[in-house]
């Protein structure tokens, strides 16, 4: 707990530091002067006049550890640039998404959509009028939407009006509308874009006006080249944020010394790597965690596009990588299968079976590696594409060997995703050492520490799930691949070893009430997980093959040789609470085998007879209590 106490107390002592901070007021005339250099209009200049009089502007600093961000009220430049950046998102939205109209609006086929009674009146006049240009233009949809963008009003047509100093990048469509209704008012002036056409020209006016300085000026210009600030808003976006780190520097250099200490005390850090981090410039960056740990001989840093990208050559180079991390790691015999299905008309789904031996024992781990098309158009990777599951083999032998120590992944964004495609991380880390590194979920995998699930005992739990009754309905293929998978690596609970298994302890999604027929479905499932002690006949599902329009539908079932019967409440597609009712009547009517538990926090059923009921609740007490992580997919065995 030491290392997460020291944790909350720096942070807590960080934040102190960053609001007692001064930080520079923007010169008292920026709203004119912002209005003179045409950024903002007159509606634009009187809003952040408001603003800065009400002391209505914010600011805001995220520590890289907690991930937590703090904002307080401020007349900053970084405040400033934090308003330019939203004026630059609101006039994006109302020069570019006008109400009612959008690409799904037309069909390809040149049918409009079907008109509905829940339509609104202004969508209705919409489609309405749609389906008139359909039959002016004989379906040509291209000419329909030429024709409705040109009679739109006069600010969807102002963008065409501002030429491009700097190129556009083409950007994509979302499937969500904006949270907020759409502006009715502006503040960015007519002049200037907001798609990314003057983004060069913004960066420089807002350096002449003092709002960037010199320093951030050349980040904004390298990410504007780059490509990774593609709008007017990004730039003000991360002019803030260069300007909002100028002007906390002093504390949190202070804060990084300590934190650099604590890292250096517990072994991830020599005394030459906390000198050499010190001296880093941090007045416009953040010291992130993932370039410390290229100073940690704790960890070592890959360059993805630099390894091989086949697997069969790419798993055998990084786990050459572990034994300078892992003492004793000697791993032999390397095994890469690569394996493809089916995913559906258009693509492929690629996995590993990734297997080694080590200290006589092989260790056999499946995983997810990637999406293929089945065209061949793929676009080729910038570098090779690492099933993050790979560790869990590694982590499986670590558990065997009674290990402090556990393998972590560590990822960084960059241009092409939140984990980062470029780079990537592979860290041993304790339990204790684990909360140094912080609360970023993206940054650091997720790892059990618990050598409870050793390979050993893992072989003696199944042994005695067999024994008592559990596996007796599968197959010996079922069994065989249950047992390689419970053994490769990713097992850390009770719970999870019985889901290696088909059909035994089923996770009910309550949200699966959807055609066809959910509650006939959903009974068969559970007939096959109960070994024979659930034998439902005439199955009755109201619910149909598609959703039903009444309040209720009818439900049976014939058992042990009566009926059951129930009315079951429609609501949206959640299950009702019924349905469970009247299987736990028919399972408690006398001479029952046994019933269904509630495990996994009410999320999860398993069929047991009272023998194994009393047996299971005296030693894995844990599976009737708490929400454990479950492993695989956890809506596998339902299949609506």
């Amino acid at each position: 707990m030491k290392p997460l106490l020291y944790l909350c107390l720096t942070t807590a002592l960080l934040l102190g530091l960053l609001r007692a901070t001064r930080r520079p007021a923007a010169p008292a005339d920026v709203a004119e002067q912002l209005l003179r250099r045409g950024i903002l209009n007159a509606a634009g200049r009187a809003e952040l006049q408001r603003r800065l009089r009400g002391g209505e502007l914010r600011t805001e600093i995220r520590n890289p550890l907690t991930q937590v961000s703090t904002q307080w009220r401020d007349n900053s430049p970084a405040a400033v640039l934090a308003f330019c950046a939203e004026a630059f998102r609101q006039a994006f939205i109302y020069r570019t998404l006008p109400p009612e109209l959008g690409p799904s609006d037309v069909y390809l086929g040149g049918e409009a959509l079907a008109l509905s009674d829940s339509l609104s009146a202004p969508a209705r006049a919409q489609r309405q009028r749609v389906a008139d240009l359909l039959r002016r233009f004989q379906g040509d949809t291209a000419a329909v939407m030429r024709e409705m963008y040109r009679q739109l009003p006069a600010q969807y047509h102002l963008e065409d009006k501002i030429k491009a100093e700097d190129s556009v990048a083409e950007g994509g469509w979302t499937i969500f509308p904006p949270l907020a209704s759409l502006p009715r008012q502006h503040w960015i002036a007519d002049g200037r874009s907001t798609l990314g056409k003057t983004r060069t020209r913004t960066a420089r006016d807002l350096h002449a006006l003092g709002l960037l300085d010199d320093a951030a000026l050349r980040q904004v210009l390298a990410g504007i080249r780059s490509g990774q600030l593609r709008t007017e808003a990004d730039v003000c976006q991360r002019g803030s944020e260069l300007m909002q780190l100028a002007a906390t520097a002093g504390p949190r250099r202070a804060e990084q010394r300590r934190w650099l200490q604590q890292l250096q005390q517990a072994g991830l850090l020599t005394a030459a790597g906390v000198q050499q981090l010190s001296r880093t410039d941090i007045r416009h960056a953040e010291l992130l965690p993932f370039e410390v740990l290229a100073h940690s001989p704790r960890a070592r840093i890959l360059d993805l596009r630099r390894l091989p990208p086949a697997p069969q050559q790419l798993y055998p180079v990084i786990l050459a990588q572990l034994p300078a991390l892992l003492p004793g790691f000697r791993p032999t015999d390397v095994q890469v299968e690569v394996r493809r299905r089916s995913m559906d008309e258009t693509l492929w789904v690629d996995s590993v079976v990734l297997s080694f031996r080590a200290d006589g024992r092989r260790y056999r781990t499946a995983f997810y590696q990637d999406l293929a098309r089945k065209d061949g158009t793929d676009t080729p990777p910038l570098g090779a594409k690492v099933g993050y599951e790979f560790r869990r083999g590694v982590n499986q032998w670590l558990a065997d060997q009674n290990s402090p120590l556990r393998l972590y992944l560590a990822t960084t964004p960059d241009a092409q995703s939140v984990y980062g495609n470029e780079r990537l991380g592979l860290v041993a880390l304790t339990a204790r050492q684990r909360p140094l590194w912080g609360e970023d979920g993206y940054f650091l995998t997720r790892e059990s520490h618990d050598n409870g699930f050793s390979t050993p005992r893992i072989e003696a739990l199944i042994t005695e799930a067999e024994q008592l009754g559990l596996l007796s309905h599968l197959t010996a293929a079922e069994k065989a691949a249950g047992r390689a998978q419970v053994l490769g690596g990713e097992v850390t609970s009770y719970a999870e070893l019985l889901r290696c298994f088909p059909h035994l302890l089923l996770v009910i999604d309550g949200e699966s009430a959807n055609p066809p027929r959910p509650y006939a479905t959903l009974t068969q499932l559970l007939a096959r997980s109960s070994r024979g002690g659930f034998r439902p006949t005439d199955i009755e599902d109201g619910f149909g093959d598609d959703y039903p329009r009444a309040r209720t539908v009818p439900f049976a079932f014939r058992h042990g040789g009566r009926r059951y019967h129930a009315e079951l409440e429609v609501k949206d597609d959640w299950l009702d609470d019924a349905f469970f009712d009247l299987i736990d009547q028919a399972l408690r009517a006398p001479g029952s085998a046994g019933q269904f538990y509630e495990c996994l926090s009410g999320e999860g059923l398993i069929f047991l007879t009272p023998t194994q009921h009393r047996h299971l609740q005296r030693t894995q007490p844990a599976l009737f209590r708490g929400p454990e992580a479950l492993a695989g997919d956890e809506e596998a065995d339902l299949p609506f």
